[in-house]
């Protein structure tokens, strides 16, 4: 009798324990068909041409609402360890609540540097975040924050955070299926950024060949050419003049005179490819060399390409480093430059660092967009690292 009542508590609790597991393979078999179907829509959108900010939106919500968080934001990461709130989600019962626009988002405040410096998800009690954001956290009874990092060509980009008000913890392995499912997205995200900076580079870099274009049309109209048109018609007034037994005179002013068109003709076609003449006579080892020489600080030299490199690509490296300088001279107040570059295979590298202020920011005006248009026009790389009262950084590399 004993031994039959075991028998019949063992079966009933293999069947508890096999519909429990039941019920997890299916709850995660939903997650999984969940998440395919969120990344196949951002996918979709990125695919119609949707700005990178309602992309970042949709991926919020669809973060959000899969992990029952109450709020999730999408950070970027800037050159001087803050972050930018590139889309910020609540749930419906969450309430109306909004980030602050004078919120100062510092990556050291919020955990965030250990996600840059672990690439690793990190989970957080409000009580442990400091600053601004801990404040503003807590301030909407925010108690548990889970964020992951988002890669963007191996490098950490920037962060999607879910945030809990909950007392309780989120569940264990939520760090997990988060990470999972932002990595899914990554390339996506990737491509909705990409290609809004695409579109905007390539809408500036045509708006300043036009502007150089009709600026070039404008000098040629009314200066040389003009000064052209009015000699051609002096030499025919002055072919004109001349008596039946000049022939040979004449001869020589309608050559001059077709001289002249040719000339004019030539003019017309100078609108670009110009080359720096300093590069021509030295070299651009020679000429990076006497840029730093003239420099106001001292400025620590270390450059040696062996050969020269495609044209386009000295060109670039000898304008990024000229601007880079100036720069620094504006803006920086540095005490001591640095300019290193070299030649690795296929690729040229450049390095330009000052131990200045720190906190350049490439959309203040300081010509940095231009620079970065110029090297990612030839199929290169840029990078600033500007953390503000640090110093900064410019690497760049072009094809060589």
């Amino acid at each position: 009798m004993l031994t039959m009542m075991f028998s019949e508590y063992d079966g009933g609790t293999c069947f508890e324990e096999s519909l429990a597991s039941a019920e997890r393979r299916h709850t995660e078999l939903i997650r999984l068909v969940n998440e395919q179907a969120a990344v196949r829509r951002t996918a979709m959108l990125v695919a119609h041409g949707l700005p990178p900010d309602k992309v970042f939106q949709e991926v919020a919500g669809a973060v959000g609402s899969m992990h029952a968080a109450d709020y999730s934001v999408i950070s970027r990461y800037e050159p001087d360890l803050t972050m930018s709130v590139v889309a910020f989600w609540a749930a419906p019962e969450a309430g109306d609540v909004r980030i602050p626009s004078d919120l100062h988002w510092k990556a050291d405040d919020s955990g965030a540097a250990e996600v840059l410096r672990t690439n690793r998800p990190v989970r957080r009690v409000t009580s442990q975040i400091g600053g601004d954001v801990g404040e503003w956290s807590r301030s909407v009874g925010i108690e548990h924050v889970i964020a992951c990092p988002i890669k963007v060509e191996e490098e950490v980009w920037g962060e999607l955070a879910v945030l809990y008000r909950a007392p309780r913890p989120p569940p264990d392995g939520t760090e997990h299926h988060v990470a999972n499912f932002v990595q899914l997205l990554g390339c996506t995200i990737a491509q909705a950024e990409s290609r809004a900076e695409l579109i905007a580079s390539r809408a500036r870099l045509v708006g300043v060949f036009d502007a150089a274009r009709r600026a070039l049309e404008r000098d040629l109209h009314d200066g040389v050419q003009q000064r052209l048109i009015s000699l051609g018609l002096q030499l025919r007034e002055a072919e004109d003049c001349l008596t039946p037994d000049q022939r040979v005179l004449g001869g020589h002013l309608r050559r001059i005179d077709e001289d002249l068109r040719e000339i004019r003709r030539q003019v017309h076609e100078i609108s670009h490819g110009l080359r720096p003449a300093v590069l021509s006579r030295g070299g651009l080892d020679s000429a990076l060399l006497s840029m730093t020489r003239r420099f106001t600080i001292p400025v620590d030299f270390d450059v040696d390409f062996a050969e020269p490199l495609d044209e386009s690509s000295e060109i670039a490296i000898y304008y990024l480093v000229s601007e880079s300088l100036t720069n620094i001279a504006k803006h920086a107040n540095a005490d001591r430059a640095a300019v290193r570059a070299g030649r690795d295979d296929d690729r040229a590298w450049i390095e330009i660092s000052d131990d200045g202020g720190g906190g350049a920011d490439p959309r203040d005006g300081s010509g940095i967009i231009g620079l970065q248009d110029r090297v990612e026009a030839l199929g290169g790389t840029f990078r600033i690292i500007s953390p503000q009262g640090e110093g900064t950084v410019i690497q760049a590399t072009v094809p060589a």
